[in-house]
């Protein structure tokens, strides 16, 4: 079906998401379960079907719940990957590097911008990896910027990708020497 309408980005969690998975799965599922009904091969009779003019139709919504369903598979997909070239945990010995998005503040100087959900700093296991981490905050400022949501002076983070070390205990090492748990 492929409709071409503007894309809405969704932050939503992985819990979330598996349940918007499910549902779709659902309706997917009834609305072929319809076309198979109008094609007389629905064997389950207890099977309430969707209302619809014929199979083709019930067959084209089947195949716009699977296609909405395979796209949010992809981008799952895809968002997984990311988060796995993410160091995450401090190596159990000597360094490792890695990158970070850094920005720098008149009260905090130079200082990471992420943190996880246990407070340890967001470390990129690629350079690539920290700067499509660095665009998505950019497509998000400037979409706000659109709706109205922020000035259009407040489009640009100040965000930047720098180069760090991981140290056994967890400390994160920037080019400057600054050190960061």
């Amino acid at each position: 079906m492929g409709m071409k309408s503007p894309f809405v980005r969704l932050w939503v969690s992985e819990l979330m998401l598996g349940q918007m998975l499910e549902g779709l799965e659902s309706r997917e599922e009834v609305w072929s379960k319809t076309a198979d009904w109008h094609r007389g091969e629905l064997a389950d009779s207890l099977f309430q079907i969707e209302e619809s003019t014929d199979e083709a139709e019930a067959r084209t919504i089947s195949e716009f719940y699977a296609e909405i369903i395979s796209t949010l598979r992809k981008q799952w997909s895809a968002q997984q990957r990311v988060r796995v070239e993410k160091v995450g945990k401090p190596p159990s010995e000597g360094l490792s590097s890695g990158w970070c998005l850094f920005v720098h503040s008149v009260c905090d100087g130079f200082s990471p911008v992420e943190c996880d959900g246990e407070g340890r700093v967001v470390i990129y296991a690629t350079r690539r990896a920290a700067e499509e981490a660095w665009a998505e905050d950019q497509i998000d400022r400037l979409e706000e910027f659109l709706r109205g949501e922020r000035e259009g002076e407040e489009t640009d983070s100040g965000f930047c990708v720098v180069g760090v070390e991981v140290q056994a205990d967890g400390t994160v090492c920037d080019e400057e020497g600054g050190e960061w748990r």
